[in-house]
């Protein structure tokens, strides 16, 4: 028969110990182990070392998008040597043998090189963290309990979500919006609908040969120009 062929994803070499009673005390905890909160936790401890930082994530592996390094080569090719973005890159040449900067690698190369660069900055991680709430005294964030096996609450002095979906926010009842605001709002000439067309080189059909909307084609008008879009 067929062969099959399964890719699997090493256990980094820097892991932190999942569901692992955490360390009271702690200055800083970063919620979500993105590459923004990586990068968060990493600058925070090396802008004051005497501060206590953990990164808190729900899930298992951390690096978000780019530990498989989907978003680096396009993004990030081109940065001058500054900043974790090309120590993450230089700690992937060093995996694979090399002295270029390496922007596209291997999943588990990729998360890798981001718990080397949290352990070098001596941040603690903690992952499989699921959120279960978040308290408030007015305006400032006081607590944040997760659940891994058993419920544990994280009290520190600051706090920096850097979820994709802006979890503590949720969870925390603080007024948020999303999409396009209008340009008038601020004052922005980019800001509202825009009118922008797809630089294609040949004329594409938004349906079927039936008539029916391709998929990821919306019916939805678009938003008039310089206006705030529906969400």
């Amino acid at each position: 028969g067929p062969a099959t062929f399964m890719k699997l994803w090493p256990a980094p070499a820097f892991a932190s110990a999942a569901c692992r009673a955490p360390a009271s005390g702690y200055d800083l905890v970063v919620f979500g182990a993105t590459p923004a909160g990586i990068a968060a936790a990493v600058s925070a401890k090396r802008t004051n070392t005497t501060m206590r930082v953990a990164l808190v994530a729900p899930e298992e592996h951390i690096g978000g998008m780019a530990s498989p390094g989907g978003i680096g080569f396009r993004d990030f090719a081109a940065v001058p040597p500054c900043c974790t973005i090309n120590e993450w890159a230089a700690y992937h040449a060093d995996a694979y043998g090399g002295r270029e900067d390496v922007w596209q690698p291997d999943n588990y190369i990729g998360e890798q090189s981001f718990y080397k660069l949290l352990k070098n900055a001596s941040v603690e991680v903690f992952t499989g963290e699921e959120l279960v709430g978040v308290k408030r005294d007015g305006l400032r964030l006081t607590e944040i309990t997760t659940k891994c096996g058993e419920e544990r609450t994280w009290s520190p002095s600051q706090f920096i979500d850097a979820s994709y979906e802006g979890d503590l926010v949720r969870l925390g009842n603080v007024s948020y919006t999303f999409g396009r605001e209008a340009e008038a709002t601020y004052k922005e000439d980019l800001a509202g609908g825009l009118d922008f067309a797809p630089p294609f080189k040949a004329n594409v059909s938004a349906t079927w040969d039936n008539g029916t909307l391709l998929k990821y084609v919306s019916s939805r008008k678009p938003t008039v120009l310089g206006e705030a879009d529906q969400g």
